[in-house]
């Protein structure tokens, strides 16, 4: 750890895990001790269990990624270190009309791209239903376990600094370039095209076809 340790320090970004929070934790001490300028932040934004009353608590998922994107922001990693270690904090997100939101469709490992398109399709109508703008979406496998068939879906209210901050360029071959147009930064759900007559007469088109006769080259 020495060697990355930088003059701002570091910051350690670990899953809601028994063994990794051990791990992590007694290597951050560990740090400490030796004088260096470490901090540590545990993810757990799993939505699936209705009560941590005996677990650990919320697993880190891919949720996970959303922080690691957002990290080199100092303002807003300190407002959601803060956040995520206010032990007073609800574990739901509180979202109203009008929201800005941005989705994440992660493909655990074994699902083919047809149905990962089908669930991010759907995931969209259902959140935009809700009167939620979805701004960004990313899907493909983003964080897999072992061809583990299946996806995640991850929700992060979003305003204009943590979307600038998701838009920023990066070289991490493993970030997912957002469903976007080219060249634009407001996503749209395209509506269904309805088919318009043609205005071009059949002679018109017979014209130009070419008859092959059978057994004629």
């Amino acid at each position: 750890m020495p060697d990355i340790v930088g003059f701002s320090g570091v910051l350690v970004i670990i899953k809601n895990y028994t063994g990794d929070r051990l791990n992590f934790g007694l290597a951050v001490e560990r740090a400490k001790s030796e004088g260096m300028k470490v901090e540590m932040v545990v993810v757990g934004e799993d939505c699936a269990l209705t009560s941590t009353d005996k677990t650990a608590g919320r697993r880190g998922l891919c949720g996970t990624v959303l922080v690691h994107k957002l990290q080199p922001v100092k303002d807003v990693v300190a407002t959601m270190i803060d956040h995520m270690t206010n032990q007073s904090t609800n574990t739901h997100l509180e979202l109203c009309k009008g929201d800005s939101i941005a989705l994440v469709v992660n493909n655990l490992g074994g699902t083919s791209v047809l149905e990962i398109n089908i669930v991010a399709n759907e995931a969209i109508q259902y959140l935009e239903e809700k009167s939620l703008h979805v701004e960004r979406v990313y899907c493909g496998s983003l964080m897999t376990s072992l061809e583990m068939a299946g996806v995640s879906l991850t929700v992060l209210k979003i305003n204009e600094t943590l979307r600038d901050c998701l838009d920023y360029p990066t070289t991490a071959p493993g970030w997912s370039i957002p469903m976007l147009h080219k060249g634009e930064r407001t996503r749209k759900t395209p509506t269904s095209i309805k088919p318009v007559v043609s205005d071009v007469k059949q002679d018109e088109v017979d014209k130009d076809c070419v008859t092959v006769n059978e057994g004629k080259l």
